[in-house]
């Protein structure tokens, strides 16, 4: 690219303070003499102001800088669809304890983004609509880029404590995963979508637009973020022993001829009907639902490393 600090080039960086428990915060101030090189502007996200009404009074830029957790990612890539701004490129920055689509992007470390800005390297990714009907009565319509998860995956985002995520960062889910062995209830669920169909109990249900969840671990292994489809990897139900076993299997990727496992690509809509199961969207837990939609919205531009993504 070679445009540091070029009028041409518009560059806004979107910081959530709190992703992380705070090491989004620790982090920008590694990059910010860097970001100021490129003349980008610098905006505080507030948990009390949804990213849609930032984005009525911004003037939109050409890069997104998004520093945060997959949940702060998803949140502006929503905003941008919804505000009609879908022109822009996101830029990725890992703030978070996952940062699936900064893993995606390979833009990990202050050099990596310095490499990546002047590559300019832009791909597309998919966006999906999960359109969600929780235990309560309430109906929440989400985007996401990276992943959704039911069951045992996102009961493991429920029980990982805060400061876990701080301390630890990525590693620190496998607190909440270890946990959620012991609570874990296989529940009844439905699944429909072209051209199949199931219905019995499950452990866990995971939809991967990328590859990997928790900072790295590849439980959907073929997903690709630009092919138009979503990966479902769907646990049948098992009991606390064998997911202990499994479990060093899914963190190599090798568990998809574990028996109990169900993997399958979907371009089209999915519906998965629940025993009101827990359910998580790109790392944030949302709570007990009933009932999921998944469907393909849209395609964001994303820019990468050389040869990442």
């Amino acid at each position: 690219m070679g445009q540091e600090g070029s009028p041409s080039m518009k560059v806004l960086t979107l910081l959530n303070p709190l992703a992380g428990s705070g090491r989004a915060l620790r982090i920008f101030k590694r990059i910010r003499k860097f970001l100021s090189s490129l003349n980008s502007k610098i905006v505080i996200l507030k948990p009390s102001k949804p990213i849609k009404k930032v984005f009525s009074k911004l003037d939109i830029p050409d890069y997104f800088v998004v520093i945060g957790g997959d949940g702060t990612v998803r949140s502006v890539i929503e905003a941008m669809i919804y505000c009609n701004h879908v022109d822009s490129i996101i830029v990725p920055y890992l703030g978070g304890s996952g940062g699936e689509l900064s893993h995606y992007a390979g833009i990990l470390t202050p050099k990596d983004l310095e490499i990546a800005f002047s590559a300019g390297i832009m791909r597309k990714i998919d966006v999906f609509k999960a359109s969600v009907r929780l235990s309560n009565g309430e109906e929440k319509e989400l985007v996401f880029a990276a992943n959704l998860q039911i069951g045992h995956f996102a009961l493991g985002i429920k029980e990982t404590p805060a400061f876990f995520k701080r301390l630890f960062g990525s590693v620190g889910y496998m607190h909440g995963v270890l946990k959620a062995v012991i609570k874990r209830v296989n529940k009844d669920a439905r699944v429909q979508a072209e051209n199949f169909f199931f219905s019995g109990k499950i452990y866990t249900i995971h939809f991967g637009n990328v590859s990997t969840t928790r900072g790295g671990v590849p439980v959907a292994p073929l997903a690709r973020p630009n092919d138009g489809k979503i990966d479902m990897m769907l646990a049948k139900a098992i009991g606390r022993i064998e997911a202990l076993k499994t479990l060093p299997r899914v963190l190599r990727g090798e568990h998809l001829s574990h028996p109990a496992v169900v993997y399958k690509q979907f371009s089209g809509r999915v519906v998965i009907e629940l025993e009101n199961d827990h359910v998580a969207i790109d790392g944030e837990y949302l709570g007990l639902a009933k009932k999921v939609e998944i469907e393909f919205l849209n395609k964001v531009k994303i820019l990468c490393r050389p040869n990442k993504g």
